[in-house]
């Protein structure tokens, strides 16, 4: 579309009808690109004098999901993104620097009376149309809104970069052609900039809040919670759960009842369930390392190279009982107790499942087809990633349908998670060695299937060709996951859900 053929008096009546369209919709954010395109495709058979505006619709239906939203956050937490081609590039006296260009106040362009404007509101505004300052200020908690204007290719690649952070987000585009003085609609800017609503959404920071509950996990405080050491088994067994530990699991325990209303995060009945699920996490690890023959973890020797085989599975099993029982001892209902033991031992069988067919296939050393492989890895892995959710969610009382939901979301997060894992641990030449080293010193007696082995097998294709095909599935697992947070009403835990994914599968 050429942009000097805007039509800005259509252009007005679309931001009016994308914001009717999306008040008829029971949809919330955040939501993916895909859905917003379906939408505006809809919404464009509906009125086709927009059919040469879909980027526009696309842009405008996005602002219309989060303006509510925004209007809640506070002046101060929100952050304005101009870019410098507002600018008069002939006579520009302004310098550059690492936070983006210096305005003099001229007056030759429109970026001062922009500037000027989020100052009274008490906006942060940078001009520059991307910053390493920017990614800084989202990933440790200072901005919670971003205003954005820009061309639309600059506006797609950052769309990314939201929807993975679950940032609230509106944007208005360029209406010139190029990188050189060119402009956008400033009275539409400000009277987005200018919405304001008492009624705040609850927005949740994944860094500040993971790394608080890092700080669990001391001896301290682990003895405070589940009592104090009795004996060297007991010993062992809490020195590894001190180790090293990304804490996902706990995590996503406490972020859930966080996001479904907890005030109090260190709430001893959350706490212990943060920490049960961690628990049970730490044995699976323990037990993995064994049947897998591994002989590291995190770098450091694996629990039986350390202690021996015996007392590792010892080990791994009296955390699964420290597990339990912390569960049971809980001061909360019955019923509220029953729950959170069925689900827990529910995802222990069902892992114990999955984790059992892929060591009876490694042990027979044949590869598996790929449909088989996608459903030991959801079996292996969305169990645990459910029973963090489903923790949250039965202390702090979700829905049937919010529940049904995680554990949907939690199908979909396991396999992608398994092979993102995949990818990024078997090379070519470890699969060569699996595939044709059949030498006694070199032959385990337990080998690791591998997609990428799988799609070789099914398909017939080289390692690259299979790597890339598998790339794509994860790709495909991680829009399920997305996709299956559609029918949430809760924005709070929505966001939470989003958030996850691109933390977890951000590599």
């Amino acid at each position: 579309m050429n942009c000097l053929k805007i039509d800005k008096h259509l252009i007005r009546q679309l931001v009016h009808d994308t914001a009717t369209h999306i008040a008829r919709t029971k949809l919330i954010p955040p939501i993916t690109l895909d859905e917003l395109r379906q939408i505006a495709q809809q919404l464009i058979r509906e009125n086709p004098k927009y059919k040469d505006y879909e980027n526009w619709t696309i842009l405008f239906l996005n602002n219309a999901f989060w303006s509510d939203v925004v209007a809640g956050i506070p002046f101060k937490r929100r952050l304005l993104l101009i870019p410098q081609c507002l600018k008069h590039s002939e006579s520009c006296p302004a310098r550059i620097d690492g936070f983006g260009l210096l305005c003099e106040a001229c007056g030759a362009c429109v970026i001062h009376e922009i500037q000027s404007f989020a100052d009274e509101l008490g906006l942060m505004c940078i001009v520059a149309e991307g910053s390493t300052i920017t990614a800084q200020l989202i990933e440790e908690g200072e901005v919670d809104a971003i205003f954005g204007v820009s061309c639309f290719n600059a506006l797609e690649k950052a769309f990314s970069q939201m929807i993975s952070h679950g940032m609230p987000g509106m944007a208005l585009p360029l209406y010139g052609e190029g990188c050189k003085n060119t402009s956008t609609d400033t009275q539409l800017l400000k009277e987005m900039l200018a919405r304001h609503s008492d009624k705040g959404p609850l927005l949740q920071h994944l860094k500040p809040l993971l790394d608080r509950i890092k700080s669990w996990f001391s001896e301290e405080n682990l003895n405070s919670i589940m009592g104090k050491v009795n004996g060297r088994s007991e010993e062992i067994a809490r020195e590894w759960m001190v180790s090293d530990g990304k804490r996902y699991r706990p995590f996503l325990c406490v972020a859930t009842a966080q996001s479904l209303g907890i005030e109090n995060i260190e709430n001893e009945a959350l706490m212990k369930l943060a920490i049960a699920v961690e628990c049970f996490h730490k044995a699976s690890l323990v037990h993995d390392d064994i049947e897998d023959e591994d002989s590291f973890r995190n770098g450091q020797p694996a629990l039986h190279i350390r202690h021996g085989i015996p007392i590792a599975l010892n080990t791994g099993d009296l955390l699964l009982g420290e597990g339990y029982r912390m569960i049971s001892e809980l001061n909360l209902s019955s019923s509220k107790k029953v729950a959170l033991l069925r689900i827990a031992s529910t995802g222990h069988l069902v892992l114990c499942r999955g984790q059992g067919e892929e060591l009876l296939c490694s042990r027979q050393q044949k590869w598996v087809h790929c449909n088989e492989l996608v459903q030991i890895f959801q079996q292996k892995t969305a169990p645990a990633f459910n029973v963090a959710f489903q923790f949250g969610a039965i202390l702090m009382n979700a829905t049937k349908r919010e529940k049904l939901v995680m554990e949907k979301f939690s199908q979909h997060l396991g396999i992608a998670y398994q092979i993102m894992d995949d990818l990024r641990d078997v090379t070519r030449e470890e699969l060569n060695k699996t595939l044709h080293d059949k030498t006694p010193e070199n032959k385990k007696t337990l080998f690791r299937m591998s997609i990428v082995e799988s799609i070789m097998h099914e398909s017939g294709f080289s390692y690259e060709k299979a790597s890339l095909k598998a790339r794509e599935l994860l790709s495909e697992y991680k829009n399920n996951a997305l996709l299956s947070l559609r029918p949430l009403q809760n924005f709070a835990l929505k966001r939470l859900l989003f958030q996850v994914t691109h933390s977890i599968l951000k590599d």
